[in-house]
C-alpha cells in the first residue's frame, strides 16, 4: 500500500508520518453504546500492546481500534503486508467468517478470508468484536476496506444473519453477497453433532450435498442425506433447506464464487483455531498461534508454486487445447479443465437452432437425458451455457468446450482464461 493511504486510515491525530507515537484509534466512529461483553482483565491492553510491537517492528503492519461510548477499547481489526498484497491478488471473492461469535465460550473472532490461484487458503484481515451491534460490523468492514485501499471485493460469502445482510447490503452495495455453504456445514456438524459423533460418514455426505452444481443432483442428493441418516423430522435442517437459494450453488451459479466453499470443505486447520479462541487461553497464545496458522498457509503455496516450476502435468496425447492450458494454469487448475475435457469427449450436439448472429445448441452427455443449451455468437466466438460453470467458478465446461470443437475452435479464447487462475496470477 502507498504509505499516504496507510497513514489517512491509522494515524488520527498522532502528528503524522513523522511523529513516533502511533495512534490506530479511530475517533470517527466511536460506538454510541457501552460494549456487548466484557473483557478478561486488561485483555486490550495486551492486545493493544502486541499490535504496537508489530507495528514498531514491521512498518506495513496495520491495525484499528474502535472505542465505545465510554472510550474504552472495544473491537479490533488487523492486517499485515502479506495479507494486503495477498487480497490485491485475490481478493474478488472473500468471506466474512463471523462464525465464532456464535459461541460465548469464545472470544469473537472474526475472519477474511480467500484463496489463491491454486486454491489454497489465504487470509486478508482479521478481528476482534466485543460488540454485537450494527455499528461494530459496519466499523469491522468499512475498516478493512479502507486497508485494503478501498477495493471491494466482487462476491462476498458470509453466515446467516440478518442484521450483518442488511450491513453488507449497505456498505458493499456493489458486491454480489451469498450465504457460505462453508459456514453452513460448521453449524451442522454443531447442531447434529450426535450424528457426527455416531457415523464415520455422515460428514462426507454432508459435504458432498454442497458441491453438486445442478439442482436436480442436490435436490437428490440431501434426500439421500435425510434418509440414510433418518434425519426427515430435524427442524434446523428442514430451515436450511427451506433457504437454498441463497447458499447453495445450483441456485447462485450466476455469481462469481472462485469455488471457495470447495477449498473451505477440505481444509481443517481452520477448525483448529477454536481452541485457541476459548477464554481460558491467554489472548497472545491465540494471536500467536493464528500467526503460526497462516504462516502454515503461506509455507503451502511456496511448496506449490516451487513444485509448479519443477513438475510439468502429463498428457495423454497430442491435444492442442490441452497442451496451451498446461502451460498456463496452476496445476490444480489445469486437473480440473482436464477433467471437463475429458467429459466432453461424452458429450452430443442434439440439436442446432441457427439465428441471424448466434447458434443455439441442445447437447447431453451420450445415455442421459438432462440436456443443457450452449449459446455460441457467430460475430465474436462468445460461448455461454446454461450451466454457467464459467460464470461460477471461471473455467470454461465441458458442454461449452464441445461446441467450441464442434466449431473447429482448438484453443480457449483468451477472455475464458481468468489471470487469478494462472500461473503468473500475482504478476
Amino acid at each position: 500500500m502507498p504509505p499516504k493511504s496507510v497513514a489517512e486510515l491509522l494515524l488520527a491525530g498522532a502528528g503524522g508520518q513523522d511523529d513516533p507515537i502511533f495512534d490506530p484509534i479511530d475517533h470517527e466512529m466511536n460506538l454510541t453504546s457501552k460494549r456487548a461483553w466484557n473483557m478478561m482483565q486488561e485483555e486490550a491492553e495486551s492486545f493493544h500492546r502486541y499490535f504496537q510491537n508489530k507495528k514498531l517492528k514491521d512498518p506495513s503492519f496495520v491495525y484499528a481500534v474502535q472505542l465505545d461510548v465510554e472510550e474504552e477499547m472495544t473491537n479490533f481489526f488487523w492486517a499485515d503486508e502479506k495479507m494486503l498484497v495477498d487480497y490485491g491478488d485475490f481478493g474478488d471473492v472473500v468471506c466474512f467468517d463471523t462464525t465464532y461469535r456464535l459461541n460465548k465460550d469464545w472470544r469473537p473472532l472474526v475472519l477474511f478470508f480467500g484463496i489463491n490461484n491454486h486454491k489454497q487458503i489465504l487470509v486478508f484481515g482479521a478481528g476482534f468484536l466485543y460488540d454485537n451491534t450494527a455499528q461494530s460490523l459496519k466499523w469491522i468492514l468499512r475498516t478493512f476496506i479502507k486497508a485494503m485501499s478501498g477495493k471491494t471485493p466482487k462476491t462476498i460469502l458470509s453466515d446467516k444473519n440478518a442484521i450483518l445482510s442488511e450491513v453488507i447490503s449497505s456498505e458493499l452495495p456493489e458486491t454480489q453477497h451469498r450465504l457460505c455453504t462453508w459456514q453452513i456445514y460448521q453449524n451442522a456438524l454443531k447442531h447434529l453433532n450426535e450424528v457426527v459423533v455416531s457415523s464415520d460418514s455422515f460428514s462426507s455426505d454432508l459435504c458432498g450435498c454442497f458441491l453438486h452444481l445442478d439442482e436436480e443432483d442436490f435436490v437428490n442428493s440431501w434426500k439421500v442425506m435425510l434418509d440414510t441418516y433418518s434425519l426427515w423430522e430435524n427442524e434446523w435442517l428442514r430451515g436450511v433447506f427451506e433457504e437454498r437459494e441463497k447458499w447453495a450453488l445450483p441456485y447462485s451459479k450466476h455469481i462469481f464464487s472462485a469455488d471457495i466453499e470447495t477449498a473451505f470443505l477440505s481444509e481443517c486447520s481452520i477448525t483448529s483455531l477454536k481452541k485457541y479462541v476459548k477464554h481460558e487461553s491467554h489472548i497472545l497464545q491465540f494471536v500467536k498461534h493464528f500467526g503460526r496458522v497462516v504462516n502454515d498457509w503461506r509455507y503451502k503455496e511456496l511448496e506449490a508454486n516451487y513444485d509448479m516450476g519443477q513438475h510439468v502435468p502429463r498428457l495423454m496425447g497430442d491435444v492442442i487445447m490441452l497442451k496451451q492450458v498446461r502451460e498456463i494454469y496452476t496445476p490444480i487448475i489445469f486437473k480440473t479443465f482436464h477433467q471437463e475435457y475429458e467429459i466432453s469427449l461424452n458429450i452430443v450436439i442434439n440439436q442446432c437452432i441457427d439465428a441471424v448472429s448466434s447458434v443455439e445448441y441442445k447437447v447431453s452427455t451420450y445415455g442421459e437425458v438432462r440436456h443443457y443449451t450452449v449459446l455460441y455468437s457467430l460475430e465474436d466466438d462468445l460461448v455461454a451455457c446454461s450451466c454457467m460453470k464459467f460464470e461460477s467458478g471461471g473455467i470454461l465446461c465441458s458442454h461449452a468446450l464441445k461446441v467450441l470443437d464442434y466449431r473447429n475452435i482448438k484453443i480457449v479464447p483468451s477472455r475464458y482464461i481468468l489471470k487469478r487462475w494462472t500461473r503468473d496470477a500475482r504478476a
